[in-house]
């Protein structure tokens, strides 16, 4: 799908499109990395990289925030977490 200045890219698995988002990455001026994607460490280490401005959306922050107090992470949340 695509519009003027985007295009929204479905895909099978983060290895299908790295390379595409590591080129992405290199003229984007921002990056949005949201929760509930299998992908979204791996992601966040290619944009936490990039010099774009980095924007993590949760969808839900009380399931994020109720798995951090309870089993220490969430699988979207890298281990060092977002800072």
């Amino acid at each position: 799908m695509r519009g003027d200045g985007y295009e929204i890219v479905i895909y099978p698995s983060f290895g299908a499109v790295e390379s595409r988002a590591r080129r992405e990455l290199e003229a984007a001026d921002v990056a949005i990395v949201t929760s509930y994607q299998a992908d979204a460490r791996l992601a966040l280490s290619l944009v936490r990289e990039s010099r774009a401005r980095k924007i993590f959306y949760d969808l839900d922050t009380p399931v994020t925030l109720d798995l951090l107090e309870h089993e220490g992470s969430a699988p979207w949340i890298p281990t060092g977490g977002l800072g």
